[in-house]
């Protein structure tokens, strides 16, 4: 049936990705440094609590497993690691195409939630027709773990020196010195592994997954850092690629050949989203919460009196530049969760200001327990804290960055020049750390990027994307050798399952490999403070 007379049928949301006619398969090259196929996965019964949010009656639908693949893909007989897989399988078997492997983004979040939280993202079309296949990549989730300590102990008291956006010099001091520890003790404890985190390895990991499954060519939906592995997979192997789509693309030569100008363009993005969303706030009037009087001054007022020490909030702890930056920053990812965010901005003013406005909220909420890392889709499985052990491993690995880190803090007063929000959120990350780290030749795959897919890659973009701008999907389009830009209109990060639109050709691109128009805009369907 023609994709045009398909009837759609939408998926419930929870939250802010074969063919008919199947082209010749071509003949796969192995890759130098990649792996023959491995033996295929061995099934079996999902852990309850990867399954916690599944009804009783349909978890007899997924099936999990653990599979080996080596090390170190160029010496295929030596050690092994092990990577966690959770299977969705197809709704109507009688219409299944094959497997589709989804990843979340991060670096560093496990992968297979976006399996269990498939129908978030897919239109049911997509979930009749292929099993959803996630993944924990190496050092993740249940996979082989990475770790820099011997113990929570010993992590929490490094971890809890890091300050994400640090504004005196104690704070920054403080910082830096608790990245240089966290070094010493990723050197001291990490293993072989620290030598093989880098999106390569997770792009030989993927192709063995791949045949494994028993697809000769790969179906992927890819998130945020997502991309990137897809991105790397698709120039490593182009032939065995059947399609491939990158939601909320990362720009891949800017990211694996200068990291710290990667930095300052997120840092923008993060200022551009801020601007557009306070601009919409004071168009929106009394639908906002933070839309009387004039949001912009208001922000600069919170952020500039942060700057001199956390504010007093009735009833808990005080408010601090890095809770109110950080929470910001992530509160930009969803359009969904604009009304909310002006609401707690405007307690936050409140608060400052010994005023009591009515529709404002505790602006503590803000930054939770599981906001999310880097930047992850938002089914990315939470975190207990900003920080993590593969985050940094696979950001340090793929992202060179020529500056020591004692050139920071001047880092940080050139780049507030221009973006004053988010430089300091930028800079105490990787910039601060990756100079640092402890990995003798981590090999990241830079390029070259054009190598053609026999069918192009669908990108969404989003005009006010925080962590991966407009620009990077832009990018991605140009880099490739065949790809199609799909603009997403609207705030936020990552958008399968937040458009109707969208996922309508999402959906056609992944059943009918029906690619959209050159052009093609599509819009959100909850509008900024609904």
């Amino acid at each position: 049936m023609p994709a045009h007379a398909r009837p759609r049928r939408r998926a419930a949301l929870a939250a802010a990705c074969s063919f008919a006619l199947a082209a010749p398969l071509l003949a796969a090259a192995t890759p130098a440094g990649a792996t023959a196929p491995d033996p295929r996965v061995d099934w079996g019964a999902c852990d309850d609590d990867i399954l916690a949010t599944v009804p009783d009656g349909e978890r007899d639908r997924y099936s999990c497993a653990d599979h080996e693949v080596p090390l170190d893909h160029a010496d295929p007989e030596g050690e092994r690691i092990s990577i966690a897989l959770l299977r969705r399988a197809a709704d109507d078997p009688d219409a299944r195409i094959g497997s589709a492997f989804v990843n979340p983004g991060g670096p560093g979040n496990a992968g297979r939630v976006l399996a269990v939280n498939a129908a978030n993202h897919l239109d049911e079309e997509v979930l009749d027709s292929f099993d959803i296949v996630g993944f924990d990549p190496r050092g993740t989730g249940a996979s082989t773990p990475f770790s820099c300590f011997t113990s929570d102990e010993e992590a929490a008291g490094v971890f809890g020196r890091l300050i994400r956006t640090p504004v005196n010099e104690e704070e920054v001091s403080g910082s830096l010195a608790g990245y240089r520890s966290y070094a010493e003790h990723c050197a001291a404890n990490a293993g072989p592994l620290i030598e093989h985190m880098s999106t390569r390895d997770v792009a030989h990991d993927l192709d063995a997954l791949r045949a494994a499954v028993g697809e000769e060519r790969i179906t992927y939906v890819g998130q945020s850092y997502g991309t990137l592995i897809g991105a790397t997979y698709a120039n490593l192997y182009p032939e065995r690629v059947r399609a491939m789509v990158f939601d909320a693309s990362v720009d891949p030569d800017l990211r694996t050949n200068d990291g710290l100008e990667q930095d300052r363009q997120r840092a923008g993005a993060h200022e551009e989203a801020l601007d557009a969303f306070l601009t919409a706030c004071a168009e929106a009037g009394d639908a906002c919460a933070f839309g009387s009087g004039d949001p912009h001054a208001k922000w600069d007022a919170l952020r500039e009196r942060l700057h001199q020490g956390p504010i007093d909030v009735p009833g808990g702890a005080p408010l601090t530049a890095d809770g109110l930056i950080t929470g910001v920053a992530y509160g930009l990812f969803s359009q969904a969760g604009l009304g909310q965010l002006a609401a707690q901005l405007q307690g936050a003013h409140d608060a400052m200001t010994g005023a009591t406005t009515e529709g404002a909220a505790d602006p503590r909420a803000l930054l939770t327990a599981e906001a999310p890392l880097g930047a992850a889709g938002p089914d990315a499985e939470p975190s207990p804290h900003l920080f993590s052990d593969p985050h940094f491993a696979f950001n340090c690995s793929d992202k060179p960055f020529d500056h020591a880190q004692g050139d920071v803090p001047a880092l940080v007063e050139e780049w507030e020049a221009e973006m004053p929000t988010f430089s300091r959120f930028q800079l105490f990350g990787e910039a601060a750390l990756c100079p640092l780290w402890p990995a003798a030749s981590p090999d990241p795959y830079t390029g070259p990027w054009e190598l053609s897919t026999e069918i192009p890659v669908l990108v969404l973009g989003g005009v006010h994307d925080p962590a991966t701008p407009y620009a990077f999907s832009e990018r991605v389009v140009e880099q490739l050798g065949a790809a199609r830009l799909v603009t997403v209109d609207g705030f936020g990060h990552c958008f399968t399952g937040l458009s109707e639109a969208g996922d309508a050709l999402v959906s056609d691109y992944l059943l009918d490999l029906r690619v959209p128009e050159e052009g093609t805009v599509v819009e959100l369907d909850a509008p900024p403070f609904s």
